[in-house]
């Protein structure tokens, strides 16, 4: 993996959303969450804004076509991978879920809305949207690291490698 220099050049926001009802919202309304989202957004910046659907939840996207024309939003393809989105993108904006990881890896700010702890970009991420133009472009090598040493290679899960540490974990009732 290439943790590419931090990006101080982009056009777009790209903000990537979750399950209405994930674990991972805890409870929050996405549809109210998105909203406050624009809103804090377009307080501080009016670059172009992505949003990136979740892709196991392209079912819910009709719901909220009315607030995406409201706010002026283009959508991502379906079909189209992340790293195409992060393509000249500014900044990456979500609650708390994957893409903050990606996108600082790759070299753009990332912005949650969530308590960092609750996020794999959290160490890296910023929160204080009004730095949405400026963003703090922190060290992420320990944190890359850090993050290097929750995953698994394939070859640890075929080697029964991982099932030996994770077994450790797993209480039988």
């Amino acid at each position: 993996m290439e943790l590419k220099p931090w990006r101080t050049t982009g056009n777009h926001i790209l903000i990537a959303m979750q399950r209405p009802l994930g674990w991972s919202m805890r409870g929050f309304d996405l549809m109210k969450w998105l909203e406050s989202t624009f809103t804090k957004i377009r307080t501080y910046s009016d670059r172009p804004i992505i949003i990136r659907w979740h892709p196991g939840d392209w079912k819910s996207y009709p719901t909220y076509e009315p607030l995406l024309k409201k706010y002026k939003v283009t959508v991502s393809p379906k079909e189209r991978h992340i790293t195409a989105d992060l393509v000249n993108c500014w900044a990456l904006v979500c609650h708390n879920s994957t893409p903050s990881a990606v996108a600082p890896i790759e070299g753009i700010p990332a912005f949650i809305t969530d308590h960092p702890s609750y996020s794999q970009g959290g160490d890296v991420a910023n929160t204080d949207f009004s730095r949405l133009e400026n963003p703090l472009l922190l060290d992420r090598e320990q944190w890359v690291r850090k993050l290097a040493q929750c995953h698994w290679s394939f070859e640890d899960v075929r080697s029964g490698r991982c099932w030996s540490h994770m077994r450790n974990w797993v209480k039988v009732s």
